[in-house]
C-alpha cells in the first residue's frame, strides 16, 4: 500500500493495469480480489503534500473531467466513471468496478476502523 496522493495514483495505476490483464486471462470473465488497504468507498485525498508533488494525480483527475480520448490510461477512464475528485476520491473497489463491473468481481476489502467498516458494508462497495 502506498499512502498519500502520489501513493493513491501509483497504487491505483498498478491495480487497474493488473486487474485488466488478469481479466483478459480469466476463463470465466471474473476476478476475485483481496484488498488489504481499505478506505470508505469515497474519501477526500490526503492534502499533506503540496499540489506540485501530486501533479500526476491532479493531471489524471483533470483528464477525467474531459471527454474520453483514444488511448487514454485505464486509470483516467476509471476516474471518469466514478466522478473522482480530490474531495471525493474512490477506493480500489470502486475503481475496479468502474472498469470491470461489480457482477464480475468477488472478494473483500480489509479495514480496521469500525466506522469505515460500517460504511463499506452499507456503501457502494457492498457488491464485492
Amino acid at each position: 500500500m502506498a499512502k498519500g496522493n502520489d501513493g493513491n495514483y501509483f497504487q491505483h495505476s498498478i491495480e487497474l493495469a493488473i486487474a485488466c490483464r488478469l481479466m483478459e486471462m480469466s476463463p470465466d470473465g471474473r476476478l476475485h480480489i483481496a484488498l488489504t488497504h481499505g478506505m470508505t468507498p469515497y474519501e477526500p485525498c490526503d492534502d499533506d503534500q503540496p499540489r506540485s508533488q501530486s501533479g500526476r494525480l491532479n493531471d489524471s483527475l483533470a483528464a477525467a473531467a474531459e471527454p474520453s480520448v483514444s488511448g487514454e490510461a485505464v486509470r483516467v477512464k476509471a476516474y471518469r466513471a466514478t466522478k473522482a475528485s480530490r474531495v471525493c476520491y474512490p477506493n480500489s473497489g470502486e475503481l475496479l468496478a468502474a472498469i470491470l463491473d461489480w457482477d464480475r468481481l468477488s472478494g473483500a476489502i480489509t479495514e480496521t476502523c469500525p466506522t469505515k467498516c460500517q460504511e463499506l458494508n452499507s456503501g457502494l462497495c457492498a457488491g464485492i
